[in-house]
């Protein structure tokens, strides 16, 4: 290949080994004297002295993507990861000082990697809490007692029949065996203590939305953490989970993802449109479980 002798990464190392030249500036002259330690030149090639490896060829940027592409999708490519695919590069005598950044970014940019790449199952989005202000429409009719309480003082505490009436149900048994309050009962104690309570059941009520609040909010938090957040933008470039629009397309040899397609809509936080490179519409709705981000 043809090589580009514009100025790089390696100009300052080898006017000052040739030339003895210096940045003005104290400070970069002499990180630059302590680098350049590291650094030779034979025949007009700048070398690099290392521990581990041999001697290693510094190259330019033209040289550096030869060498990430060759190596890694190249006849004896074989698609292997960035930081495997930095140190096959020095191993083979090569160096520049972002080798594993560079790395990382190619390695990233595949299309094969990413067609073969794992299928994540961890959630797109946040998890929201849906806190109902009628809480007899959502617990229904009370045939199960009080409920079981969590941790610390994040349960109700309350049944919803107490919520509902302000008062606790008789159960079906004090009824065939008498329980003590059955046996003391007052009708007219027992009348004036319901009135009370159907004053007071506002303020229970709003202790124990108090306490489902923080309890959703702790729940929230629980499930945040095993979420990854993906957001797509309309007309980014995401690739689809070959199971998910074909269950039949299963195997060892076949990519687990195809595409790539274009964001067409955003129908609200992880749920898109998707259509084709040429923009014509892809039936159906997609979750973004099932989308990847595509990177060129």
């Amino acid at each position: 290949m043809e090589i580009d002798n514009s100025p790089n990464w390696m100009t300052p190392f080898i006017n000052y080994l040739e030339k003895g030249e210096l940045p003005e500036d104290k400070g970069k002259a002499q990180r630059l004297k302590a680098k350049a330690l590291k650094f030779f030149i034979e025949e007009g090639i700048l070398y690099h002295r290392t521990f581990s490896s041999p001697i290693l060829k510094c190259i330019g940027p033209e040289e550096a993507q030869y060498c990430l592409m060759e190596v890694h999708e190249g006849i004896c490519g074989d698609h292997i990861s960035a930081k495997a695919l930095a140190h096959k590069i020095i191993r083979q005598g090569y160096y520049w000082p972002t080798i594993l950044r560079d790395a990382i970014d190619f390695v990233k940019k595949c299309k094969e990697c990413q067609l073969f790449s794992n299928v994540t199952r961890m959630s797109p989005v946040l998890p929201s809490s849906v806190l109902s202000t009628i809480p007899f429409a959502v617990w229904g009719i009370d045939i199960m007692g009080t409920f079981p309480r969590a941790r610390g003082d994040l349960s109700t505490g309350e049944t919803p029949f107490k919520l509902a009436y302000g008062t606790e149900v008789m159960l079906p048994i004090e009824v065939g065996s008498p329980s003590h309050r059955a046996i003391n009962f007052d009708e007219i104690a027992n009348e004036e203590g319901l009135r009370t309570n159907i004053e007071l059941i506002d303020e229970v009520r709003d202790q124990v939305v108090a306490r489902m609040e923080k309890y959703k909010e702790k729940t929230k938090e629980h499930f945040s953490k095993k979420s990854r957040v993906k957001n797509f933008q309309v007309r980014d470039l995401v690739l689809r989970d070959t199971e998910a629009s074909d269950p039949t397309m299963t195997g060892k040899l076949i990519p687990r993802w195809e595409g790539p397609y274009k964001v067409k809509e955003v129908l609200w936080p992880g749920t898109y449109k998707l259509m084709n490179m040429d923009e014509s519409e892809i039936p159906n709705t997609w979750h973004g479980l099932r989308l990847r981000k595509f990177y060129q």
